[in-house]
């Protein structure tokens, strides 16, 4: 594994389902007898153990145990605790964990006093020790205007703080996000259980007449019949109703505006990742299941405000299907910003029954560079196989998902004022002749060319330069070009074509003429499209050796300035979007 210098890895769990007992899901899901799930989270040990170091951060997408079983999560909690106690994990800080459906008590009417029923145990286990999303009627209210944020902390903001009260933890603040600004890292848990295992309210066509029946009948015979199928009814309206709430909605949106205030330019320098238990978008190979309620209610509007915040990644669970994905592209339009693209991160499951014929698995989030903006990060999706030595089943098994990241940037050339600007900055940093005092400098000049191939080429024909520099009997000929990927044909053309026109005016003239071609190289800024920055290194490279006689004889000389993400700051942020 990369060092922190070269980038940092996010351990990703889900679906770990601890506990005793068959795996059954009340949403017809594959059931396997007698998995053990302990022995899935000692083979998930020494997994970990194998890691050259131990992640950054760790995400717990939810379902620890199965249907909110005591047991199941303290089994979870102690195993979290050992594994941090053995420096395999990160610090307790830094493990941000989100309730999943069989993490709630099921079968209640949805009420503050039932909330507190059915996230218990869940708060009991994970609450006091781990940041975690918003537990309703545990934690305190959600307000955006806290923490303090500055944009020079050196710790960790938000997450949970406690204090010990008679020998027991007790919360002082707890916030669903991690901001962590000397890695350039923003993680957001969402809580997306909210109507998991809810009780829907009776339908009063059915209840009533059912009710009055059950009480005109003393006839055990005739009664407990009709209180069978008042059960069975009651029943039927419990549903699992995945949604995330306005109150979250709200919340992270205040936050994410107050977050781009105080912030400002480091707000797009943060590598934005969100998480919950329930999938956001169909996955593809998704085993088929009928159900009343499947993807969050809200999920279309998390969607949204996830993609207008400018967020990376999403890490979910719950489907136990590995699923690696591109979502909410959306195309730029005319006097709107550009939005990029959302990568959504199916989990599988560490303990649960795996869809597919696939294998209980965990995944690594790998994120280059060691701050932000990261160009982009891969997802190392890692089975949890019986047999084999697991650092060589990470080497040669694990499955690497490439991801676009910092992709928000509009492409170049589509913006006048984007180039206009980045084409300023070249000029003031590698041409400062051009404003000495009393320099004779024409902006955009054209140089026509001349008439020798009128077979090739129309006579009232022109290229533009960006600036021309007279000096006496010498013209320097300056042209810009903004690298964002490696130069090719188009661009060797390009200089090809100026050279012979300087050239062929300089004969017809009686100048001595130059050409100084200034080159921005732009790989590690949000608009580089190319893997590595020694791409374009090397076309520039292979650009000067083409032109290498040019250059000797004087003609041609070419400056190159590699344009770091903090040199485009200055930039408005209107502009940029």
């Amino acid at each position: 594994m990369k060092s922190e210098r070269n980038g940092l890895s996010i351990l990703h769990l889900t679906d770990i389902h601890a506990g005793p007992g068959e795996i059954k899901d009340a949403d017809i899901k594959t059931s396997v007898p007698g998995i053990s799930v302990p022995t899935l989270l000692q083979r998930l040990t020494s997994y970990l153990e194998a890691l050259q170091t131990p992640p950054a951060f760790v995400i717990l997408s939810g379902d620890v145990c199965n249907r909110a079983n005591a047991q199941g999560m303290d089994q979870c909690r102690r195993w979290l605790i050992g594994c941090i106690e053995k420096r395999i994990l990160p610090p307790a800080t830094n493990v941000m964990i989100t309730p999943g459906n069989h993490d709630v008590a099921w079968g209640f009417d949805p009420s503050p006093e039932s909330d507190r029923l059915r996230y218990g145990k869940f708060f009991e286990s994970f609450a006091t020790t781990f940041p975690h999303a918003h537990l309703p009627h545990f934690d305190p209210p959600l307000d955006h205007t806290q923490p303090n944020i500055s944009i020079k902390s050196p710790r960790l903001i938000g997450g949970l703080k406690t204090r010990l009260r008679f020998g027991q933890p007790r919360i002082v603040s707890s916030h669903p996000f991690l901001l962590d600004l000397k890695r350039d890292i923003l993680i957001f848990g969402f809580n997306s259980s909210l109507g998991c295992g809810s009780r829907l309210p009776a339908d009063p066509d059915i209840s009533k007449p059912l009710d009055s029946l059950i009480a005109l009948h003393t006839d055990v015979a005739i009664k407990r019949p009709l209180e069978v199928i008042k059960e069975a009814y009651d029943r039927s309206r419990i549903v699992d109703a995945p949604y995330v709430g306005f109150d979250q909605l709200d919340y992270f949106s205040a936050l994410m505006k107050r977050l781009q205030r105080t912030l400002g330019a480091k707000y797009r320098k943060l590598t934005k990742i969100a998480t919950l238990h329930h999938h956001l978008t169909h996955i593809w190979r998704q085993q088929l299941e009928v159900k009343a309620f499947d993807a969050p209610l809200d999920a279309a509007q998390l969607r949204q405000w996830l993609v207008e915040y400018d967020f990376d990644i999403v890490l979910h669970g719950h489907k136990h299907t590995n699923h690696v994905s591109i979502d909410s592209r959306l195309a730029p339009v005319a006097g709107e910003r550009s939005y990029g693209p959302l990568s959504i991160v199916s989990g599988g499951t560490v303990g649960g029954a795996p869809r597919l014929s696939d294998t209980q698995s965990f995944k690594l989030l790998r994120l280059d560079g060691g701050n932000g903006p990261r160009r982009g990060a891969q997802v190392v999706e890692v089975p949890l196989l019986e047999t084999g030595e697991p650092a060589s089943v990470i080497r040669s098994h694990g499955l690497v998902y490439q991801l676009p990241i910092a992709d928000r940037l509009p492409a170049l050339h589509d913006s006048a004022s984007i180039k206009a600007r980045l084409d300023s900055q070249l000029r003031a940093k590698l041409a400062p002749e051009l404003s000495r005092p009393g320099a004779l400098v024409h902006s955009g000049g054209q140089s026509m060319l001349p008439p020798a191939d009128p077979d090739l080429v129309a006579a009232a024909s022109h290229y533009s330069f960006d600036s021309i520099l007279e000096e006496g009997a010498f013209r320097v000929f300056y042209d810009v070009i903004l690298a964002i990927e490696r130069l090719g044909f188009r661009q060797r053309a390009r200089v090809y074509w100026m050279l012979r026109d300087v050239k062929a005016l300089s004969a017809q003239e009686g100048f001595t003429g130059r050409v100084k071609l200034l080159i921005g190289n732009l790989q590690d800024t949000g608009f580089g499209r190319n893997g590595s920055g020694e791409e374009i290194d090397d076309s520039i490279y292979d650009l000067k050796r083409q032109f290498a006689p040019a250059v000797a004889s004087g003609l041609l000389e070419i400056r190159v300035l590699r344009l770091m993400a903090d040199e485009l700051d200055e930039l408005p942020a209107e502009v940029l979007r």
